[in-house]
């Protein structure tokens, strides 16, 4: 089951979007401030946080940049009043996953906490599609004992930690693909990650 944090100061928000997310499904959990809700993330982890922009003490915006730095597969919704756009604008370039208006329509709300888990559970797809590839193309995985091949191994190893262009050529068959993707699975290219 998915789980939801509602971060508030006002009772009745967090009261009503307890129930609006519970009706769906979801686990909730609710924090009447910053201060709370970081120390709950500490704890536990939830698919996404949904947390008020203005709050005394801790705001969204140190919720935000605490759930990305604890748990940074943690999707974020900043809820934010008419005059404060701007700012859940700026939440979303921190890495906020959307905003919502209050007042908002509850279908509105279910749907941008959908759209969240659907984005989180992308990049976990396309994260075990990864780990699949590079488990599949490992160094260790090529296999030869001849000399020339061991050769072969050796200039693998210098070479993939540099940004050099690589040619490989030789016959159908000989390896080519593998040898090319153990070269992208050992340089620094294969760190790169995808956002979506």
């Amino acid at each position: 089951m998915n789980k939801i944090l509602i971060v508030d100061d006002e009772e009745s928000m967090r009261l009503t979007l307890s129930l609006l997310f519970r009706k769906q499904g979801y686990e909730v959990s609710t924090a009447s401030s910053g201060e709370e809700a970081v120390a709950m993330v500490d704890r536990e982890i939830f698919e996404v946080v949904i947390t008020d922009l203005k709050m005394k003490g801790l705001s969204g915006l140190d919720v935000l940049h605490h759930v990305k730095r604890v748990h940074p597969e943690t999707e974020v919704i900043i809820l934010t009043a008419h005059g404060t756009i701007g700012n859940a604008v700026e939440a979303m370039k921190l890495g906020a996953f959307d905003y919502l208006t209050k007042p908002f329509e509850p279908d509105e709300g279910i749907l941008v906490v959908r759209k969240a888990l659907e984005r989180k559970r992308l990049i976990g797809s396309v994260e075990q599609l990864k780990n699949e590839v590079r488990d599949k193309y490992r160094f260790e995985n090529l296999i030869g004992k001849s000399p020339k091949f061991q050769a072969v191994l050796e200039i693998v190893r210098a070479v993939a930690p540099t940004d050099s262009t690589v040619l490989l050529q030789g016959e159908t068959g000989t390896g080519k693909e593998l040898v090319a993707k153990a070269i992208h699975n050992l340089s620094r290219r294969e760190r790169i990650t995808l956002s979506l």
